[in-house]
């Protein structure tokens, strides 16, 4: 047992260190015939990777609640690249959901209130606090047409420019 502890904490710390060093390892214990070493490495490697993968995904959907949390509150945010930006960020997770078995709707749903906390706190360090009176859905976050929004914007702005200008 404790040269199993051993063997952990060793991952642990080349987990730590880069990719290419885990795989160099992992690797040199292949050419070694050294299996148990070897299954241990490319569990630890397997599971780093999967945290890393979901650590994106909540900075995605972070920054994702963040700037609809803008555009939602202040017109004045929702600019060509607000929309541009928010179909970014959909698509680098739904392309992380389709290649990393551990992104799940089920993984989202878990961080969602986590997550749009802190978009609301960082929403309303531009916003005024206490202007963010309602918590995102689904549909927001992930489904609704924001560049539909966007353009309503702009041509509210030119409504207003030509009637200032009469």
């Amino acid at each position: 047992m404790e040269n199993e502890d051993l063997q952990l904490d060793y991952w642990d710390e080349m987990a730590a260190t880069t990719n290419f060093a885990v795989i160099a390892e992992i690797k040199r214990l292949m050419d070694l015939g050294d299996i148990e070493n070897l299954k241990i490495g490319i569990n630890k490697f397997h599971h780093y990777l999967a945290l890393d993968e979901q650590s994106a995904v909540e900075d995605y959907l972070s920054e994702l609640m963040y700037l609809i949390l803008k555009g939602t509150y202040d017109s004045r945010y929702r600019i060509g690249r607000w929309a541009n930006k928010i179909d970014q960020l959909r698509d680098s997770i739904a392309y992380r959901k389709e290649f990393a078995a551990c992104v799940t709707d089920e993984y989202i749903k878990s961080i969602w209130e986590k997550t749009f906390n802190f978009a609301k706190k960082q929403a309303e360090i531009f916003l005024g606090k206490g202007k963010v009176t309602s918590p995102l859905t689904w549909y927001e976050v992930f489904e609704k047409e924001h560049l539909c929004l966007w353009r309503e914007s702009k041509l509210q702005n030119q409504q207003i420019t030509l009637e200032n200008g009469k």
